[in-house]
C-alpha cells in the first residue's frame, strides 16, 4: 500500500513520501529504538508524545508503514502538525457506520482513537486490548460513567454506573466465561453505528430491545415474543414490560442473587407490582384489579411478604417469560392447566385446584356463592356471639363494681389525690395517647392498625393536624403543671413529696433483697415510693425532649435560622426514639404497677375517684399511713 502511494506520488512529480526511518528521526521514544539517535535533541509530535516504536510494533498496526495513516506527511519538517489520521482507508465500513452514529454527530464527537487508542492500538480479542470484553466497559466508562466528569452533552439516559455494571451478571460472565462469552456495551449499543435511545433504529430503542437481548437470549427472546407482553409489543404498544423494566440495565444481576430484581422475594414485592399494582396501569388497559393485594393476602403472598424465597411468586405460576391470559388455553394459569402448575410445587395436584380463585376466595369465581352463604353466616355468628357474651361481661362487670363499691364506702378510706390532680391525669393520659397514636401512624403509614384509622376518614394531613392539637394540649397542661407545682401549698408540698431522697436508695436495695428472700418484708413506703418518683421525673424529662424537639420539627424555617439541616434531623431522630422510649415505658412500668401487679387489689382506682382503702395504703404506703395515723392521734387529743 506504501509503495503504490509513493508511485502515485512520484508519477505527480509530487515529493515522495518519508519513510519510517525518516519519521523515527523526530518522532521517537529513546527506549523504543534500536537504530543510533540524532544528533539534535528529538522532536515530539503534535501532541508533545514522542512516538513508542517498540508500542508501534505490539499493535495491530504494527506493519502498517507511517504514511498509511498520515498521508499528508512529508520529508521535510511539518511545524504546522500534521492532520488527524484517517482511518477510512482501510476500514472504510467501519467508519461509514460511525459517521452516522450518535459518537460522531453529537455536540462533542468522538473519534476513533478515543476508544481505540493511537499507536497503541491492539485488536479486539486481545486482553489488553481498550476494546476487549473486560475493558470495553472501562473505556466507554470514561465519558459515560455518570459519577465522573462527563461531556455538558451527555444526558442522563447516556450515563451509566460502572460500579452497578461491575456487580453485574454480564460483567461477572466476562471474567467467568471467556472473553467472547458475555454482553459488553457494543453488544447491546453496537460497536460502531450506536444511536441514542430515543432513535427507532437504535438498538436499545425501547420497542426494540428485546430483540437485541434475544440476540444472545434467543429461547427467551421466542417465549416474549409468544406471551401477552411480547404481543403487545408487536402491536406497537411501546409501554408493554420489556427486559430491561423487569432485569434492569446496566446492573442486571442474576435471578439467584438477593439484590437482583428477579430473584424470588423481589419478584411479587416490587418487580411484577411496578405495573400491575399501578391504578392507571390497570384503568387504562382494562387489567383485573387488586390482583397484587389478593396475592399479598394469601397464604403465598403472606409468606412471601416475610421473606421466604421457596414460596410461589407471580413467575411461578404465570411464567418469567411466556405470560399468558388465563383465558388462554396454553396459559399455566389456565383453569385446565392448574393441577400441573400447581403440582410443581404440590406433587399430587389434581384438577380441582382450578376450580376456584388463584390468590384469595373471590366470590365472582366458581364456589363463590358459597363462600358469600358462608361469610354472611359466619359475620351473623361472631356478631351475635361475641356481642353477646360482652353484654354478659358487662352486666357481670358494672354488678360487681357496684357492690365493690358499696363494700369500699363502708372501709375507712384515704384521700390520695384531689380533684384538680385528676383533672391533671386525665388531661395527660389523653394527650399522651392521642400524640402517639396519631405520632405512630404519621411515622409508620404503612402498620396495619393504621388501615381503621383510614378507615375513620383520618387521612395523613388530618392525622398530622390531630397530633399538632395533641401536642398543643400537653404543653397547656406542662405550663399549667409547672405553676401548681410553684405557687400552690398543694403543688410545692407534692412536688417536695415526690423529689428523690437517699432513703429511696436504701429502700430500693431492701425490696430488691425482700424479692430474692433475704428479708422477710417489703420496704416502708412513704407517700411516693422510688417507683413513683421515677415515673415522675422521667415525664419531666421527657415532656422537655419531646416539646422541643417538637417545636424545631413543627417550625423548621425558624429552627434553621440557628440550626444546620443535620441538627433537624437530629431532632426529628431524638422525638422518634423519645417517642418509643416513654411508650414502651408506660406498657412496660407503669401499666405493669397500677393495673397487672398481682397485689390483691386489681387495677387501681386511685386516679378515679382520688381514694385508697387503708388496707390498700397498709400494703402500698404504710409509712404514709402511720404518719396520718398519728397526725390524726395528735389533733383528736
Amino acid at each position: 500500500m506504501a509503495i503504490a502511494g509513493s508511485w502515485v506520488a512520484f508519477a505527480a512529480g509530487a515529493e515522495a513520501p518519508p519513510t519510517d526511518t525518516q519519521c523515527l528521526e523526530c518522532h521517537r521514544d529513546s527506549g523504543g529504538l534500536s537504530t543510533p539517535a540524532p544528533k539534535s535533541e528529538p522532536k515530539s509530535d503534535k501532541d508533545g508524545s514522542p512516538f513508542d516504536l517498540k508500542t508501534h510494533r505490539a499493535s495491530v498496526h504494527g506493519k502498517v508503514t507511517c504514511v498509511e495513516c498520515h498521508t499528508a506527511a512529508k520529508a521535510d519538517n511539518h511545524p504546522g502538525g500534521l492532520a488527524k489520521a484517517d482511518c477510512a482507508g482501510c476500514h472504510a465500513e467501519q467508519v461509514t457506520k460511525f459517521r452516522k452514529s450518535a459518537h460522531f454527530t453529537s455536540k462533542t464527537p468522538a473519534t476513533c482513537k478515543d476508544c481505540h487508542g493511537t499507536h497503541d492500538t491492539l485488536e479486539k480479542k486481545d486482553p489488553k486490548s481498550t476494546v476487549s470484553t473486560e475493558r470495553q466497559p472501562e473505556t466507554c466508562a470514561r465519558c459515560h460513567d455518570g459519577k465522573k466528569t462527563k461531556p455538558a452533552a451527555l444526558k442522563g439516559s447516556q450515563l451509566f454506573s460502572i460500579t452497578e455494571w461491575q456487580k453485574s451478571i454480564h460483567a461477572h460472565g466476562t471474567k467467568k466465561d471467556g472473553l467472547e462469552e458475555s454482553a459488553t456495551c457494543a453488544s447491546c449499543h453496537g460497536a460502531h453505528e450506536e444511536a441514542r435511545s430515543s432513535d427507532p433504529t437504535a438498538r436499545v430503542f425501547r420497542g426494540n430491545i428485546p430483540k437485541t437481548c434475544g440476540s444472545c437470549h434467543e429461547g427467551t427472546f421466542e417465549q416474549y415474543m409468544t406471551g401477552a407482553h411480547g404481543q403487545a409489543l408487536l402491536k406497537g404498544n411501546t409501554e408493554t414490560p420489556i427486559c430491561t423494566d423487569c432485569h434492569g440495565e446496566h446492573g442486571i444481576r442474576g435471578k439467584k442473587d438477593p439484590q437482583s430484581s428477579v430473584y424470588a422475594t423481589m419478584i411479587s414485592k416490587a418487580t411484577c407490582p411496578a405495573c400491575h399494582n399501578a391504578e392507571h396501569v390497570n384503568r387504562r388497559y382494562g387489567l383485573a384489579v387488586e390482583r397484587v393485594d389478593s396475592y399479598r393476602e394469601s397464604y403465598h403472598g403472606l409468606a412471601d411478604r416475610f421473606g421466604d424465597s421457596t414460596v410461589a411468586n407471580c413467575a411461578s405460576c404465570h411464567g418469567a417469560h411466556k405470560i399468558l391470559h388465563s383465558s388462554n388455553p396454553a396459559s399455566s394459569v389456565h383453569p385446565n392447566n392448574l393441577g400441573q402448575t400447581c403440582g410443581k410445587c404440590h406433587p399430587g395436584a389434581g384438577p380441582n385446584w382450578g376450580k376456584g380463585s388463584v390468590h384469595t376466595p373471590d366470590q365472582s369465581t366458581q364456589g363463590g356463592g358459597a363462600i358469600r352463604i358462608v361469610r354472611g353466616v359466619y359475620m351473623f355468628l361472631i356478631g351475635g356471639t361475641i356481642g353477646g357474651m360482652m353484654f354478659y361481661n358487662g352486666l357481670d362487670y358494672f354488678r360487681t363494681l357496684r357492690d365493690n363499691w358499696r363494700k369500699r364506702r363502708e372501709e375507712k378510706r384515704v384521700l390520695r389525690f384531689t380533684v384538680g390532680e385528676r383533672v391533671q391525669h386525665f388531661l395527660l393520659v389523653f394527650s399522651f395517647f392521642v400524640l402517639v397514636i396519631s405520632g405512630f401512624s404519621l411515622k409508620y403509614p404503612d402498620a396495619f392498625w393504621v388501615k381503621a384509622l383510614v378507615d375513620l376518614k383520618l387521612s395523613f394531613l388530618a392525622r398530622g393536624y390531630v397530633h399538632r392539637v395533641a401536642a398543643v394540649v400537653n404543653v397547656a397542661l406542662s405550663v399549667y403543671h409547672l405553676y401548681w407545682l410553684a405557687f400552690t401549698a398543694r403543688g410545692r408540698e407534692q412536688f417536695k413529696a415526690l423529689m428523690p431522697t437517699r432513703s429511696d436508695a436504701k429502700e430500693l436495695w431492701h425490696q430488691l433483697r425482700y424479692y430474692v428472700g433475704l428479708e422477710q418484708h417489703g420496704a416502708h413506703f412513704g407517700r411516693f415510693s422510688y417507683v413513683e418518683k421515677v415515673e415522675y421525673l422521667a415525664l419531666i424529662w421527657g415532656t422537655i425532649v419531646m416539646v422541643v424537639t417538637g417545636a424545631i420539627m413543627w417550625f423548621p424555617v425558624p429552627a434553621m435560622r440557628f440550626l444546620p439541616k443535620w441538627g433537624w434531623d437530629l431532632a426529628e431522630l431524638i422525638h422518634l426514639y423519645e417517642a418509643w422510649l416513654a411508650t414502651l415505658s408506660i406498657l412496660v412500668w407503669h401499666l405493669y404497677h397500677v393495673a397487672f401487679k398481682p397485689s390483691g387489689h386489681g387495677v387501681s382506682m386511685a386516679m378515679v375517684h382520688g381514694e385508697l382503702t387503708e388496707k390498700e395504703m397498709l400494703h402500698e404506703h404504710p409509712a404514709e399511713l402511720e404518719e396520718l395515723s398519728s397526725l390524726a392521734s395528735t389533733e383528736s387529743h
